[in-house]
């Protein structure tokens, strides 16, 4: 903002003070604004051109990129993609590792026994056990 255009009479600072709270309320304000309330917010401020020009160039370095108003609101959205992103590996190695050691649960014969899974369901139940497995871990990732 212009300190000459905003300096009292006898050079105090004052006017300059209450011209940078303006400014700096008007850069909140453009930050979230549509061009209709940005050509708006332009005329109510009678700002002349250099003042208009810097508080432009402050809102786009602020401004965060396509999609996030802010920076921060960019830099959180990351950080729960990548977690999310994280957790879904986690639940894939998980699912890996049962079916690399093909851990299948304890059975109970028909005779009420324990005895394998397979034994109890054959190959097929087995497959479709570790199948199952695969299919809810992808399921997870996917849906996250």
């Amino acid at each position: 903002v212009s300190t000459a255009v905003t300096e009292g009479p006898d050079g105090s600072d004052a006017l300059k003070d209450a011209a940078a709270e303006r400014a700096y309320a008007a850069i909140k304000t453009l930050l979230d604004a549509k061009d209709a309330e940005i050509a708006a917010l332009k005329a109510e401020l009678k700002l002349d051109s250099e003042a208009w020009a810097e508080l432009h160039t402050l809102r786009l370095a602020v401004q965060g990129p396509d999609g996030f108003a802010t920076w921060q609101a960019a830099a959180v959205a990351e950080r729960v993609r990548r977690v999310k992103a994280e957790a879904g590996i986690a639940a894939l190695r998980e699912a890996l590792g049962k079916i690399s050691r093909w851990e299948l649960p304890e059975a109970v014969g028909r005779d009420g026994q324990p005895c394998s899974y397979t034994l109890e369901y054959g190959s097929n139940g087995a497959r479709a056990y570790i199948r199952a497995i695969a299919d809810a871990a992808i399921t997870q990732v996917v849906q996250a």
